[in-house]
C-alpha cells in the first residue's frame, strides 16, 4: 500500500490530526509499501495548495514516530516537488 496521508486531510479535520493518523496506520498496518510525502495548506471552498514541506499544514509526528517503530525501510516518495525547495524537502525528509 502506498499511504498519502495529505490526500485524507480537509479543511474540516485537519485539527484533529493527532486523533486521524494512529487510526489510519492502524489500518494499513504491516500492508505499507511507500508514504508520499507532501504539504499543502488546505482551504475549506478551494482546492489545497501545496507548500514546500513542513510549510503547510500537515503534521508528520505521529506517522514518523509509526514508521520508526514498525516501518524503518518504507520508501518516502516525495509527491508534488516544488523545485525551488527540493533540496529543503530532501533535509525535511531525512528527519522522517
Amino acid at each position: 500500500m502506498i499511504f498519502d496521508p495529505v490526500n485524507v486531510l480537509t479543511a474540516e479535520n485537519v485539527d484533529s490530526q493527532d486523533a486521524l493518523w494512529p487510526v489510519w496506520c492502524e489500518v494499513i498496518g504491516k500492508d505499507l509499501a511507500a508514504v508520499h510525502v507532501k504539504d499543502a495548506v488546505l482551504h475549506p471552498d478551494a482546492p489545497r495548495t501545496p507548500t514546500a514541506l513542513g510549510a503547510g499544514q500537515m503534521d508528520y509526528t505521529v506517522i514518523r514516530e509509526w514508521l520508526h517503530r514498525g516501518h524503518p525501510t518504507a520508501a518516502l516518495l516525495r509527491d508534488e516537488v516544488i523545485l525551488p525547495v527540493a533540496q529543503e524537502d530532501l533535509a525535511y525528509m531525512r528527519t522522517l
